[in-house]
């Protein structure tokens, strides 16, 4: 799943729920931060901090990672990789990563943070390198495709989770997991339904059924989504994989990877995932600033925000909500100096474009 905390105005409006989710997965897993962790590497393209049981899948889930990312690269063009660095962090087992999610069903996880973005996953999963591919094309469509409707953005990960060479031929859009026989129980997963809030495990399925029948035509034109010839699809329809010949048919290159200081790593992790419920204040009153802007109540939500960028002046993305709440209650002059601060405390370029788009 997808949890961008830190992007722009407009994502954070648009999104609602889905921010309020990503801000009290902020606000809960503080474990984190004391989790023992002892081994950490780097690759051309990302940097891991793994539990010491991790150690080997630490080494295959980079190497799988950077194969993922030249086939994409290779695939759609050099815009299909992530704007910034990617970080992964592998938990130590099931029972630690169990404690950075809500859901019982999810494996994996992607935040985009302050200043990189991080994926995590479920050690123990089955389909590790499924769960980690589906994460990373998440901070790929961050980049190439931020504004797409959760069910699609969703069906485009699963559509890549399983991407994988055989031989001299890339294979595209198998089904991940259990997802074919998701497919045959229950009802049929229309666009209407799929544009719920809800999403448990059956809308994963279809949203990468819809993407597979419109695959490749839906990756031409993202921006133009709307206008493709959508058919819901049925679960007897032909899911087949596409084979491609690929670029290095003798496999990527390979990667030598670095060993770096774990502490960095470890703090970056605390950092991106790890505030732990009522060890600050201003997670908690931004939190709460939120939930009220979310449902429509800004003169409740300002004094809650007004307070929690007093105590943390430098997060750019809370100056934008505070920007927006002012906004909303007509106070111009508030709502200018506010993200005036979002600009002058951005950090990622898209902070800055967020900023200068809501001075504008």
């Amino acid at each position: 799943m997808s949890y961008p905390i830190d992007n722009s105005i407009f994502l954070l409006k648009r999104w609602g729920r889905r921010c309020l989710d990503a801000l009290w997965l902020t606000l809960s897993v503080g474990a984190l931060a004391g989790q023992s962790t002892s081994i950490a590497f780097e690759s051309p393209h990302f940097r891991i901090v793994a539990g010491a049981r991790a150690g080997r899948s630490a080494e295959d889930a980079l190497r799988h990672l950077e194969f993922v990312r030249a086939a994409l690269a290779e695939l759609h063009g050099p815009l299909w990789v992530p704007a910034r660095p990617v970080y992964v962090l592998l938990p130590e087992n099931t029972k630690e990563f169990r404690k950075l999610v809500r859901e019982d069903y999810e494996s994996g996880l992607y935040v985009s943070g302050p200043r990189v973005d991080w994926i995590t996953a479920d050690p123990g999963a089955s389909h590790l390198s499924e769960v980690l591919t589906h994460e990373y094309v998440h901070a790929v469509l961050n980049r190439v495709a931020p504004d797409l409707p959760r069910w699609l953005n969703e069906g485009i990960c699963e559509y890549f989770a399983s991407l994988r060479q055989e031989g001299s031929s890339l294979v595209i859009g198998s089904p991940p997991g259990n997802r074919l026989a998701l497919l045959s129980r229950g009802r049929v997963w229309d666009r209407r339904l799929l544009e719920g809030r809800d999403f448990p495990p059956e809308a994963y399925a279809w949203a990468w059924a819809h993407v597979h029948q419109a695959a490749p035509a839906v990756f031409a034109s993202l921006a133009g989504w709307q206008d493709l010839p959508w058919r819901t699809p049925r679960p007897g329809d032909d899911f087949r994989p596409r084979r491609l010949a690929i670029a290095f048919p003798a496999g990527p290159a390979p990667v030598r990877l670095r060993a770096v200081e774990t502490e960095e790593l470890r703090e970056s992790a605390a950092e991106a995932f790890a505030v732990t419920p009522g060890e600050s204040s201003a997670e908690a009153k931004f939190l709460a600033g939120l939930r009220l802007a979310d449902e429509g109540r800004a003169r409740e939500a300002v004094p809650l925000l007004e307070e929690a960028v007093r105590l943390r002046p430098s997060q750019s993305s809370w100056w934008l909500i505070l920007s927006a709440a002012y906004g909303e209650l007509g106070n111009q002059a508030g709502r200018r100096a506010a993200a005036q601060r979002a600009l002058e405390t951005a950090v990622t370029e898209t902070e800055r474009k967020a900023a200068q788009a809501a001075i504008e």
